[in-house]
C-alpha cells in the first residue's frame, strides 16, 4: 500500500474521531425542602405545696379547777366566742361577790366624804379616793377571773384535738382544744428559680391532691419570695385557697396536711 494511501485511511478516521464527542453531563442540583413553621408546645411547671389551715389555734384554760362540763367534740365547727367548757366558777364567784361588796363600801364612803368635804381635811379625802379606785381594781379582776373559767373559741373553725374531760382538774395555762380554720387554706410551696419568674403576687394557679385526682382546685398567690435559697435553689412561695364542703355530709374536701399538686 503506498503512503498517499495510508494518509487518506488516517484522515478518515481521525474525522469521525473529531466529530463524536461525549454529550455533556447534567449537573443535578440538591433539593431544598421549604422551611416548615413547627408550633411551639409550652410545658406547664409544677410544684408541690403543703395545706395549712387558714389559722390553727390552742386553745388553753385560763383558770384553775375542775372542768364541769364540755360542750364540744372533736370535729365540731365552732364559732367565735361560742363556749367550749366551764370550769368550776365557785371560789372565783365568791370572791367576785365579795369584791363587789367592797367597792360599794368604797364608793358609798367615798360620796359621803365628799358632801362634807368642809369638815373633812383634803388628806382624809385623798384616802377616801385611793380606797375606791383600789376596790374597784380588785372588781375588774374578779370579774375577769369569773370570766375566765369559761373557755371560748377565739376563732371561727373545727376542733382538731380536745385535751380535757368533764371532771378533770386542769390549771391555767394547759391546753384545752386545737382550732383549726379549715373554710380557708394557706399553702407552702418552694419552687424551682426557673420556674418561679413564670409567677407573681395575684398569680391564679390550679391544683389536685392524691386524694382526689379528679377534682381541681384553684389558689391564688399571697407571696413570692424575693430572695433565691441558695442551697435548694428554690423560692418560697405562699397561696391562698378557699376550702369546698362535700354536698352529702358538709364535711370538706380539702385537709390540711394534704400535699398539693401545683400546675402553672
Amino acid at each position: 500500500m503506498s503512503l498517499q494511501w495510508i494518509f487518506y485511511i488516517l484522515t478518515f478516521f481521525t474525522g469521525i474521531a473529531v466529530a463524536y464527542t461525549e454529550p455533556e453531563a447534567k449537573v443535578l442540583e440538591p433539593h431544598v425542602p421549604e422551611s416548615v413553621s413547627v408550633p411551639q408546645i409550652k410545658m406547664k411547671s409544677k410544684a408541690t405545696a403543703l395545706i395549712f389551715g387558714k389559722k390553727e389555734i390552742f386553745v388553753k384554760a385560763k383558770a384553775s379547777g375542775e372542768i364541769k362540763s364540755v360542750g364540744v367534740d372533736e370535729g365540731g365547727e365552732v364559732k367565735v366566742g361560742q363556749e367550749l367548757a366551764v370550769i368550776d366558777d365557785k371560789q372565783p364567784r365568791a370572791e367576785r361577790e365579795l369584791a363587789s361588796m367592797e367597792f360599794k363600801t368604797a364608793s358609798d364612803d367615798l360620796v359621803k366624804t365628799r358632801r362634807l368635804k368642809k369638815y373633812v381635811s383634803r388628806e382624809e379625802i385623798r384616802l377616801k379616793e385611793d380606797t375606791y379606785h383600789s376596790k374597784k381594781t380588785a372588781l375588774e379582776i374578779r370579774d375577769i377571773n369569773l370570766i375566765n373559767t369559761h373557755i371560748a373559741a377565739p376563732i371561727d373553725g373545727v376542733i382538731t384535738r380536745r385535751y380535757i374531760e368533764a371532771g378533770e382538774t386542769t390549771q391555767a395555762g394547759d391546753r384545752a382544744f386545737q382550732i383549726v380554720q379549715i373554710g380557708e387554706l394557706v399553702m407552702v410551696a418552694y419552687i424551682s428559680s426557673v420556674d418561679a419568674i413564670k409567677i407573681k403576687t395575684g398569680s391564679e394557679l390550679t391544683f389536685t391532691v392524691d386524694e382526689l385526682k379528679d377534682v381541681k382546685f384553684k389558689a391564688v398567690v399571697t407571696f413570692v419570695s424575693p430572695v433565691i435559697d441558695s442551697p435548694s435553689e428554690t423560692v418560697r412561695v405562699k397561696l391562698d385557697a378557699s376550702n369546698v364542703k362535700k354536698s352529702e355530709d358538709g364535711t370538706y374536701l380539702l385537709k390540711p396536711g394534704m400535699i398539693a399538686n401545683l400546675e402553672f
